[in-house]
């Protein structure tokens, strides 16, 4: 597996901490994600990997109108690929030949 993917798979771990419809700061999710991985990524690889999360709907941000800090929490969308996910592995099990 390669590093990005590694930082993207941290990235959603640690959002998926956060109780139910809470966000993280970008600074705090950074702080998190170099701290769970060994070695510890870039600040730039961090935010590229935040970027892509987000293009892919994975995560969301919102950004604070006073103070333009940008703030991050799930998707249900990664709740649905993760169902689908299991739904083709149980399919795989029950029709293997």
């Amino acid at each position: 597996m390669t590093t990005r993917a590694n930082i993207k798979i941290t990235i959603l771990q640690v959002l998926d901490r956060l109780p139910a419809a809470y966000t993280q700061r970008v600074s705090a999710l950074r702080a998190e994600v170099s701290l769970d991985m060994s070695p510890s990524p870039g600040t730039a690889d961090i935010d590229l990997a935040i970027r892509e999360l987000e293009a892919l709907r994975l995560i969301t941000s919102t950004t604070c109108l006073i103070t333009g800090e940008r703030k991050y929490a799930i998707t249900d969308a990664i709740v649905s690929i993760a169902a689908l996910i299991l739904i083709g592995f149980i399919n795989y099990i029950i029709y293997r030949r």
